[in-house]
């Protein structure tokens, strides 16, 4: 079963409301710097433990 990409009002990692995308488990949402970074540290979603590797539209 897919599930639609929804964005949160706000970037999950600083609040900034610009620029916004999602993480590759559609939990987070994530501004692009935020984005770039935890893709790059391959951090992992707070919600479901996958690591974020790309941001998706």
């Amino acid at each position: 079963m897919s599930m639609d990409l929804i964005l949160k009002p706000s970037c999950g990692g600083c609040g900034s409301t610009s620029d916004l995308y999602g993480s590759n488990c559609k939990h987070t949402t994530l501004c692009l710097s935020c984005g770039k970074t935890m893709a790059e540290t391959r951090s992992k979603c707070r919600e479901c433990g996958v690591p974020i590797t790309k941001l998706i539209r």
